[in-house]
């Protein structure tokens, strides 16, 4: 993240009960803006395509960094909910509490030349990032983050096989 969004993350920042609250970053526009800017930053002349969030913050902060980019937002779903569409699912490894998710991506969404960034406000463990972590064609993917912690490879599985 660029340095103009430290400032802004840092003063808004809180940990509450042993978890990390990001919420009043999203209240504040500047802030706001910093980030998506700082997120943003590394990866615009890196050929993106699509951007990828992962629910529920990972689509606000996933969707402003596409537009930023000017590029369109690809949702990541958590568990069931109203999804339509063909889907690809993925149960991602234990997260720092132990918890699974089953993560699901609608398979028209990523297409075989797509180049995406995988966006998300927390990356403990980098469990979902894996399970996310990669395209049909290029099984390339970016991560951008606001928390501290870096993603650990997993050897994850791919989302899509090898075929068309």
């Amino acid at each position: 993240m660029r340095s103009d969004a430290r400032g802004p993350v840092l003063e808004r920042f809180r940990w509450i009960g042993g978890h990390a609250d990001v919420w009043q970053i999203f209240r504040d526009p500047g802030a706001l803006a910093a980030v998506v800017r700082g997120l943003a930053g590394p990866f615009r002349e890196n050929g993106v395509t699509a951007v990828c969030g992962i629910e529920s913050r990972g689509f606000l902060l996933g969707a402003a960094v596409a537009v930023e980019l000017g590029v369109g937002f690809v949702a990541v779903r958590k568990g069931e909910g109203i999804f339509p569409g063909e889907k690809v699912t993925r149960r991602s490894a234990p997260d720092y509490r132990g918890t699974r998710q089953e993560l699901r991506l609608q398979r028209a969404a990523v297409g075989p030349g797509d180049r995406v960034l995988l966006v998300d406000d927390w990356i403990e463990t980098g469990s979902q990032a894996s399970a996310s972590s990669a395209t049909r064609a290029s099984r390339r993917l970016a991560i951008a983050r606001t928390g501290r912690r870096e993603p650990r490879p997993s050897g994850g599985r791919p989302w899509f096989p090898d075929t068309p």
